[in-house]
């Protein structure tokens, strides 16, 4: 799925590189990009939260509220400059927002899907779901990149930030960072177990569900390696080798 999440109020460009966006302004952009896709009805505000290890945001599918850690946002955005060597702490910091608060909304959309019964692999991803909040912090911290829905939500979010990178903000550097950044999101979780090659979906069917994985094939790949569903080694190879070509294509993303 694809949702154009990416149109940004004229505000919140017009400071993106002079000001850290504040806490209303993040409320405000969520208001809109909630409005935009209709589903007011799976998002009940934000919360304010204190820093928590590694956690920018947060949604609740029980009640709708997405939960913000904005300190650990500011500090993450601090730490994501001086690894990328920018002196612009604050278009690194608010593109790092922009990020997360598309990935929450993301998960409003799949709650409001799944309770009208329209959305992809709806069974497969909500048993994730149902799964994950009844498992263990470490546990969930591990297979996190695994989760169908996390991928989803993930995937969707960084490919929007592309978009806004390179047609609005115009930043090469960030583009070609947060490009590498889809990449290793969307092969994270492939890998060689018992000398044959598993998707993501299948190590959680095989370690979480103790079942076998339920085939689920979708013909282009690139939706495929998204949602962490099976493929073959080729076509993983394949996307390795030309990711930033494909991922430009699927994407629209061409100058």
């Amino acid at each position: 799925m694809f949702m154009d999440l990416f149109k940004l109020p004229v505000f919140m460009l017009d400071k993106i590189r002079t000001s850290i966006f504040t806490i209303d302004d993040i409320e405000l952009y969520i208001n809109g990009l909630v409005s935009s896709i209709e589903c007011q009805d799976f998002y009940h505000g934000i919360i304010l939260d204190k820093i928590r290890n590694g956690t920018l945001a947060s949604y609740n599918y029980n009640t709708y509220k997405i939960r913000i850690f904005y300190e650990m946002m500011k500090t993450q955005g601090r730490l994501d400059a001086k690894y990328l060597n920018r002196d612009d702490y604050i278009l690194v910091t608010n593109v790092l927002i922009l990020h997360s608060i598309i990935h929450e909304v993301v998960h409003v959309f799949q709650n409001y899907c799944y309770h009208n019964n329209d959305y992809p692999f709806l069974e497969i991803m909500f048993r994730q779901l149902q799964f994950s909040e009844d498992c263990d912090d470490d546990i969930y911290n591990y297979y996190y990149s695994y989760f169908t829905f996390e991928r989803d939500a993930d995937t969707i979010a960084l490919e929007n930030i592309l978009i806004i990178l390179r047609y609005l903000i115009k930043d090469a550097g960030l583009f070609i960072h947060y490009l590498d950044i889809l990449k290793l999101r969307i092969i994270r979780g492939y890998q060689i177990r018992n000398e044959v090659f598993s998707s993501p979906l299948e190590t959680i069917y095989n370690d979480l569900f103790k079942e076998e994985c339920p085939e689920v094939h979708i013909e282009d790949p690139y939706t495929s390696l998204k949602l962490g569903l099976m493929i073959s080694k080729r076509q993983y190879n394949i996307f390795k080798a030309n990711y930033k070509s494909i991922i430009i294509e699927k994407n629209n993303l061409q100058i």
